[in-house]
């Protein structure tokens, strides 16, 4: 009986050393090292900076080729904020009167869609903030009648 104690096969031997063995330690090592390495809660602002929008507006703005476009395509529509229609008696068909909203912060808060501004346009979803980056940017730099 016990020399059957002692016999094992000699793949069972070979597993057992393995098992104790500094090769089996070191193997083990790396891999536990590799899944919490694989952990890693990526940022996105890191990792796409041109995603932020604050890297979407270089350079000076222009009322006339940058924001003037964004209010007809989303503000002066037909029914909507132009000088024919004045919904609500706002007009953003023109700088002189897109001034008005802008300096009140009327403008801005409506298109960020910001309490207690009322959420515009009001027909479609919030402008990308890109969109929003520019008419903000514009304002910041004075908004100019450029």
């Amino acid at each position: 009986m016990n020399r059957e104690l002692q016999r094992t096969p000699s793949t069972c031997r070979w597993l057992s050393y393995w098992l104790t063995s500094k090769t089996y330690k070191a193997i083990f090592s790396v891999l536990i090292t590799m899944v919490f390495s694989a952990c890693y809660y990526d940022n996105q602002e890191e990792m796409y900076p041109s995603l932020n929008p604050e890297n979407f507006v270089v350079g000076t703005i222009s009322f006339n080729s940058a924001v003037l476009p964004i209010m007809t395509q989303h503000c002066n529509q037909s029914t909507c904020h132009n000088s024919i229609d004045r919904a609500s008696q706002i007009v953003l068909d023109n700088h002189a009167d897109l001034l008005v909203s802008a300096n009140d912060g009327s403008l801005l808060g409506s298109i960020r869609h910001t309490s207690p501004y009322s959420p515009m346009p009001k027909s479609a979803g919030k402008l990308d903030d890109c969109t929003i980056q520019k008419v903000a940017t514009w304002i910041e730099q004075g908004a100019l009648d450029n």
